[in-house]
């Protein structure tokens, strides 16, 4: 599994690791560990050495027990790495993991690889049969701004809303062949399966985070109450930021967003005992 690294500046002592696993098409080799993320910096900035692990994936799977085969491939890869983590990077200091999108339900089904302190999911969806459904959105700009929604590519929106500007989004067929098989199948059945059976293995400490400026990730929010539900019964220190009551456009909704994860995970990893391994 190829990872990049990247080292808090001269001067800033490390004060732990996130590891990021990073979904890539299979064509797209190693390119995506090379793009500029300044959310990466902003963790460096504050001391926390980030390491970016590539998950190649196909194109499209042929059915979702081959995207659960993939996924539990992964998982043995992505354990190799944060054994590499812990014993040449870590220096003993505590690990979290993050992701956002389906990076952020990678990083919660893959928190099982390997003990650690945190993980951090942004705008993940956590409900495998509403991925399979229409969505019905109520949207106060004409068709021409539903870009705004921050769909996948493949996603196909009604030109003509219904009655009171009610959009309807079906799902795409990366939705259904790549990323639903991916995050949700199981190996050997047809069955999806139900996110809540991660959360035993999920380390104490859990940040769901969503940006409530995009309709879409309220309906993603709205789709994680069975999840949370469960990490709270299961005991779980969860963080859940999803402020409704947020102002603000798009851009500074998310900077604040972001902003929120970087203090989190900065709090994670200054407070308390490294996970045992």
């Amino acid at each position: 599994m190829p990872v990049a690294v990247t080292l808090p500046p001269t001067g800033v002592t490390p004060i732990g690791v996130l590891v990021q696993p990073l979904i890539a098409p299979l064509a797209a080799a190693e390119q995506p560990l090379q793009r500029y993320d300044g959310l990466r910096q902003a963790f460096a900035q504050a001391g926390i050495i980030v390491v970016r692990a590539l998950a190649p994936m196909p194109a499209s799977f042929p059915s979702t027990a081959a995207g659960g085969a993939w996924r539990e491939a992964g998982a043995a890869r992505f354990r190799q790495v944060l054994a590499h983590v812990r014993s040449e990077l870590a220096g003993g200091k505590p690990i979290c993991l993050f992701g956002t999108g389906d990076d952020g339900a990678l990083a919660l089904a893959w928190s099982g690889a390997a003990p650690v302190d945190c993980t951090v999911a942004v705008g993940a969806r956590l409900d495998p049969q509403a991925m399979t459904r229409p969505m019905q959105l109520l949207l106060p700009a004409p068709p021409g701004r539903v870009s705004r929604l921050s769909l996948s590519a493949g996603d196909r929106v009604s030109t003509q809303p219904a009655a009171g500007g009610t959009y309807t989004i079906t799902p795409s067929n990366a939705q259904l062949h790549r990323e639903l098989p991916a995050l949700y199948g199981q190996p050997g059945s047809d069955e999806l399966a139900d996110p809540r059976q991660w959360v035993p293995q999920l380390p104490a400490r859990v940040m769901l985070g969503y940006d409530m400026q995009l309709r879409v990730q309220q309906e993603y929010a709205s789709e994680s109450a069975a999840f949370r539900k469960a990490l709270r019964r299961a005991g779980k220190n969860l963080t859940f930021d999803a402020d409704e009551a947020i102002q603000s456009d798009d851009i500074q909704s998310r900077d604040r967003l972001l902003s929120a994860v970087v203090d989190y995970v900065r709090a994670s990893l200054t407070d308390g005992t490294p996970a045992a391994h």
